[in-house]
């Protein structure tokens, strides 16, 4: 059994993407549901740099469902971080059904972002 009590989330999350390149699925799982559980806020933190990587890969279900909620309860901690630029295209592929949820929690400032999602 892994056990991550004593590391850093930073060094956690990035074994993610190793560790799914080397097959270990039950590791990939395990380090997502333990840094949602334990790191969340650190996540959020980070949410740029985990909403990237976890819709680089389908085989990150579990962050992408966090980071699709964060999206939706949140929307303007989101489009105005200041790293929101380095968010990859492809990763804005977002379901209409939360591009919607995501447009009742933004403001009228905020339309350039949801014509952006929505094309």
């Amino acid at each position: 059994m892994v056990t991550f009590e004593e590391v850093e989330p930073s060094i956690i999350f990035d074994l993610l993407v190793p560790s799914r390149k080397l097959g270990l699925t039950e590791l990939v799982e395990y380090i997502q549901s333990y840094l949602i559980d334990n790191n969340a806020s650190w996540l959020r933190l980070k949410f740029t740099q985990v909403y990237s990587t976890s819709f680089q890969d389908n085989n990150f279900k579990a962050l992408q469902t966090f980071c699709t909620d964060i999206l939706v309860k949140y929307p303007n901690l989101v489009f105005d971080s200041n790293d929101f630029s380095s968010v990859q295209e492809n990763a804005l592929n977002i379901p209409w059904e939360d591009i919607c949820r995501i447009k009742g929690e933004l403001g009228e400032s905020d339309l350039p972002f949801i014509v952006e999602l929505v094309n």
